[in-house]
Protein backbone atom coordinates (compact mmCIF):
# COMPACT_ATOMS: atom_id res chain seq x y z
CA UNK A 1 0.00 0.00 0.00
CA UNK A 2 2.80 2.38 0.93
CA UNK A 3 4.57 1.64 -2.35
CA UNK A 4 1.44 2.51 -4.31
CA UNK A 5 1.06 5.81 -2.48
CA UNK A 6 4.70 6.73 -3.12
CA UNK A 7 4.40 5.79 -6.80
CA UNK A 8 1.33 7.99 -7.15
CA UNK A 9 2.43 11.04 -5.15
CA UNK A 10 6.22 11.40 -5.35
CA UNK A 11 7.48 12.74 -8.71
CA UNK A 12 9.91 10.33 -10.28
CA UNK A 13 9.15 7.41 -7.95
CA UNK A 14 7.03 5.43 -10.43
CA UNK A 15 9.62 5.89 -13.16
CA UNK A 16 12.42 4.83 -10.81
CA UNK A 17 10.43 1.80 -9.68
CA UNK A 18 10.00 0.81 -13.34
CA UNK A 19 13.75 0.98 -13.86
CA UNK A 20 13.71 4.21 -15.92
CA UNK A 21 16.39 5.94 -13.89
CA UNK A 22 17.17 8.93 -16.14
CA UNK A 23 13.51 9.77 -16.65
CA UNK A 24 12.94 9.46 -12.89
CA UNK A 25 15.79 11.81 -12.06
CA UNK A 26 14.57 14.28 -14.68
CA UNK A 27 10.99 14.30 -13.40
CA UNK A 28 12.10 14.73 -9.78
CA UNK A 29 14.50 17.52 -10.75
CA UNK A 30 11.74 19.28 -12.71
CA UNK A 31 9.49 19.21 -9.65
CA UNK A 32 12.28 20.57 -7.43
CA UNK A 33 13.01 23.34 -9.94
CA UNK A 34 9.34 24.27 -10.00
CA UNK A 35 9.34 24.61 -6.22
CA UNK A 36 12.59 26.59 -6.27
CA UNK A 37 11.59 28.96 -9.09
CA UNK A 38 9.71 31.45 -6.83
CA UNK A 39 12.94 32.04 -4.89
CA UNK A 40 14.84 33.15 -7.98
CA UNK A 41 12.06 34.96 -9.83
CA UNK A 42 9.23 37.41 -9.02
CA UNK A 43 6.72 34.64 -9.86
CA UNK A 44 4.68 34.88 -6.66
CA UNK A 45 4.75 38.65 -6.34
CA UNK A 46 1.47 39.06 -8.22
CA UNK A 47 -1.89 37.34 -7.96
CA UNK A 48 -1.60 36.16 -11.57
CA UNK A 49 1.83 34.71 -10.84
CA UNK A 50 0.49 32.81 -7.84
CA UNK A 51 -2.38 31.41 -9.93
CA UNK A 52 -0.05 30.25 -12.72
CA UNK A 53 2.31 28.65 -10.19
CA UNK A 54 -0.54 26.69 -8.62
CA UNK A 55 -1.76 25.57 -12.06
CA UNK A 56 1.75 24.34 -12.96
CA UNK A 57 2.10 22.58 -9.62
CA UNK A 58 -1.30 20.89 -9.96
CA UNK A 59 -0.56 19.85 -13.55
CA UNK A 60 2.73 18.19 -12.60
CA UNK A 61 1.10 16.55 -9.57
CA UNK A 62 -1.74 15.23 -11.74
CA UNK A 63 0.77 13.79 -14.21
CA UNK A 64 2.62 12.11 -11.33
CA UNK A 65 -0.58 10.54 -10.02
CA UNK A 66 -1.58 9.30 -13.50
CA UNK A 67 1.87 7.83 -14.15
CA UNK A 68 1.90 6.13 -10.76
CA UNK A 69 -1.39 4.42 -11.50
CA UNK A 70 -0.61 3.23 -15.02
CA UNK A 71 3.14 2.71 -15.24
CA UNK A 72 4.03 -0.91 -14.37
CA UNK A 73 6.77 -1.56 -11.87
CA UNK A 74 9.84 -3.46 -12.94
CA UNK A 75 10.37 -7.09 -12.00
CA UNK A 76 13.20 -6.11 -9.72
CA UNK A 77 12.67 -3.01 -7.59
CA UNK A 78 15.82 -0.86 -8.01
CA UNK A 79 17.57 -0.06 -4.73
CA UNK A 80 18.31 3.46 -5.91
CA UNK A 81 14.65 4.26 -6.71
CA UNK A 82 14.05 6.27 -3.51
CA UNK A 83 17.23 8.29 -3.97
CA UNK A 84 16.53 9.04 -7.63
CA UNK A 85 13.10 10.36 -6.71
CA UNK A 86 13.89 12.11 -3.45
CA UNK A 87 17.44 13.46 -3.90
CA UNK A 88 16.39 16.71 -5.68
CA UNK A 89 13.67 17.35 -3.10
CA UNK A 90 16.03 16.63 -0.19
CA UNK A 91 18.58 19.02 -1.69
CA UNK A 92 15.88 21.67 -2.05
CA UNK A 93 14.82 21.19 1.58
CA UNK A 94 18.43 21.65 2.68
CA UNK A 95 18.90 24.86 0.68
CA UNK A 96 15.55 26.57 1.24
CA UNK A 97 15.99 27.45 4.96
CA UNK A 98 19.18 29.35 4.18
CA UNK A 99 17.69 31.22 1.23
CA UNK A 100 14.05 31.66 2.20
CA UNK A 101 14.27 35.08 3.80
CA UNK A 102 16.82 36.45 1.34
CA UNK A 103 15.50 34.99 -1.90
CA UNK A 104 11.79 34.38 -1.41
CA UNK A 105 11.12 37.11 1.12
CA UNK A 106 7.35 36.57 1.17
CA UNK A 107 5.15 36.20 4.25
CA UNK A 108 1.40 35.77 4.69
CA UNK A 109 -0.70 37.87 7.06
CA UNK A 110 -4.38 38.10 7.94
CA UNK A 111 -6.54 41.06 8.96
CA UNK A 112 -8.26 40.06 12.22
CA UNK A 113 -12.05 39.95 12.49
CA UNK A 114 -13.78 43.29 13.12
CA UNK A 115 -10.64 45.27 12.26
CA UNK A 116 -11.50 48.04 9.81
CA UNK A 117 -8.62 50.49 10.22
CA UNK A 118 -7.20 49.63 6.76
CA UNK A 119 -10.58 49.60 4.97
CA UNK A 120 -11.41 49.72 2.13
CA UNK A 121 -7.92 48.63 1.02
CA UNK A 122 -7.91 45.64 3.36
CA UNK A 123 -10.97 44.18 5.05
CA UNK A 124 -11.41 41.90 8.05
CA UNK A 125 -10.57 38.31 7.13
CA UNK A 126 -8.40 39.21 4.12
CA UNK A 127 -5.25 37.12 3.83
CA UNK A 128 -2.47 38.89 1.96
CA UNK A 129 1.15 38.42 0.95
CA UNK A 130 3.86 40.85 2.04
CA UNK A 131 7.16 41.35 0.25
CA UNK A 132 9.61 41.45 3.15
CA UNK A 133 12.55 42.32 0.89
CA UNK A 134 11.06 45.59 -0.27
CA UNK A 135 10.87 48.36 2.30
CA UNK A 136 9.31 51.25 0.45
CA UNK A 137 9.48 54.42 2.59
CA UNK A 138 7.85 56.75 0.08
CA UNK A 139 4.85 59.00 0.56
CA UNK A 140 1.66 57.16 -0.26
CA UNK A 141 3.17 53.67 0.18
CA UNK A 142 1.21 51.03 2.06
CA UNK A 143 3.49 49.32 4.60
CA UNK A 144 3.38 46.64 7.26
CA UNK A 145 5.28 47.45 10.46
CA UNK A 146 5.61 46.86 14.19
CA UNK A 147 5.96 49.31 17.04
CA UNK A 148 9.05 48.94 19.18
CA UNK A 149 6.92 49.14 22.32
CA UNK A 150 4.40 46.57 20.97
CA UNK A 151 6.48 44.21 18.86
CA UNK A 152 3.93 41.40 18.94
CA UNK A 153 1.37 43.39 16.92
CA UNK A 154 1.64 44.23 13.22
CA UNK A 155 -0.02 47.23 11.58
CA UNK A 156 -0.91 48.08 7.99
CA UNK A 157 -0.84 51.82 7.43
CA UNK A 158 -0.02 54.31 4.70
CA UNK A 159 2.97 56.66 4.80
CA UNK A 160 1.84 60.27 4.42
CA UNK A 161 4.95 62.12 5.61
CA UNK A 162 8.69 61.53 5.84
CA UNK A 163 11.75 63.17 7.39
CA UNK A 164 11.47 66.96 7.42
CA UNK A 165 7.73 67.11 6.64
CA UNK A 166 5.42 69.20 8.83
CA UNK A 167 2.20 67.51 9.89
CA UNK A 168 -0.79 69.01 11.69
CA UNK A 169 -4.37 68.01 12.32
CA UNK A 170 -7.62 69.62 13.31
CA UNK A 171 -11.30 69.89 12.56
CA UNK A 172 -10.72 70.12 8.79
CA UNK A 173 -8.53 67.04 8.61
CA UNK A 174 -4.81 66.34 8.43
CA UNK A 175 -2.35 68.37 6.38
CA UNK A 176 1.27 67.69 5.38
CA UNK A 177 3.33 70.75 4.47
CA UNK A 178 0.08 72.69 4.21
CA UNK A 179 -1.58 70.19 1.83
CA UNK A 180 -4.56 68.25 3.11
CA UNK A 181 -4.09 64.45 2.96
CA UNK A 182 -7.23 63.52 4.89
CA UNK A 183 -10.52 65.38 5.14
CA UNK A 184 -11.66 63.39 8.18
CA UNK A 185 -11.77 65.64 11.28
CA UNK A 186 -9.00 64.89 13.74
CA UNK A 187 -8.20 65.87 17.28
CA UNK A 188 -5.96 68.94 17.04
CA UNK A 189 -2.22 68.21 17.04
CA UNK A 190 0.97 69.78 15.77
CA UNK A 191 2.35 71.19 13.74
CA UNK A 192 5.07 68.60 14.24
CA UNK A 193 8.22 67.88 12.28
CA UNK A 194 8.88 64.28 11.26
CA UNK A 195 12.29 63.28 12.55
CA UNK A 196 15.24 61.67 10.83
CA UNK A 197 14.66 58.02 9.89
CA UNK A 198 10.96 58.27 10.69
CA UNK A 199 7.63 58.21 8.87
CA UNK A 200 4.18 59.51 9.79
CA UNK A 201 1.51 56.91 8.95
CA UNK A 202 -2.29 56.97 8.74
CA UNK A 203 -4.87 54.23 8.37
CA UNK A 204 -6.95 54.24 5.20
CA UNK A 205 -9.99 54.44 7.50
CA UNK A 206 -8.81 57.30 9.74
CA UNK A 207 -12.09 57.54 11.66
CA UNK A 208 -11.29 54.30 13.51
CA UNK A 209 -7.57 53.87 12.85
CA UNK A 210 -4.88 53.88 15.51
CA UNK A 211 -1.89 55.45 13.80
CA UNK A 212 0.79 58.13 14.13
CA UNK A 213 -1.77 60.54 15.57
CA UNK A 214 -1.78 58.28 18.63
CA UNK A 215 1.67 56.64 18.83
CA UNK A 216 3.73 59.20 16.91
CA UNK A 217 5.95 58.75 13.87
CA UNK A 218 7.35 55.25 13.35
CA UNK A 219 10.98 54.34 12.76
CA UNK A 220 11.69 53.31 9.15
CA UNK A 221 13.62 50.28 10.38
CA UNK A 222 10.47 48.86 12.01
CA UNK A 223 8.82 48.46 8.58
CA UNK A 224 8.51 44.75 7.76
CA UNK A 225 7.62 45.07 4.10
CA UNK A 226 5.12 46.03 1.42
CA UNK A 227 1.70 44.33 1.09
CA UNK A 228 1.30 42.88 -2.41
CA UNK A 229 -2.15 41.34 -2.94
CA UNK A 230 -5.02 39.46 -1.30
CA UNK A 231 -4.52 35.73 -1.94
CA UNK A 232 -7.56 34.55 0.03
CA UNK A 233 -10.71 36.10 1.48
CA UNK A 234 -14.20 35.10 2.58
CA UNK A 235 -15.33 37.66 -0.01
CA UNK A 236 -14.52 35.80 -3.22
CA UNK A 237 -14.42 38.95 -5.32
CA UNK A 238 -11.45 40.25 -3.32
CA UNK A 239 -9.14 37.31 -4.12
CA UNK A 240 -6.36 38.61 -6.36
CA UNK A 241 -6.88 42.26 -5.35
CA UNK A 242 -3.64 44.22 -5.79
CA UNK A 243 -2.82 46.40 -2.77
CA UNK A 244 -1.72 49.92 -3.59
Amino acid sequence: MAARILRALVPGWALAAAGRRRAAAGEAALFALLLAAPMATPWLRSAGGLASFLVALLALSAATVARGRHLPAGRVYPRDAPWLALAPLLLLCAVVPALRERALGLAAYRIPDRHTSAAPTLLAGDRFLVDRREVDPTRGALVLFRLREDYATTYVRRIVALEGDRVEGGGEGIAVNGRRVSGVPSAPFGPLLVGRGEAFVLGDNPEVSRDSRHFGAIAIDTIIGRPLYVFWSSRWGRIGTTLR
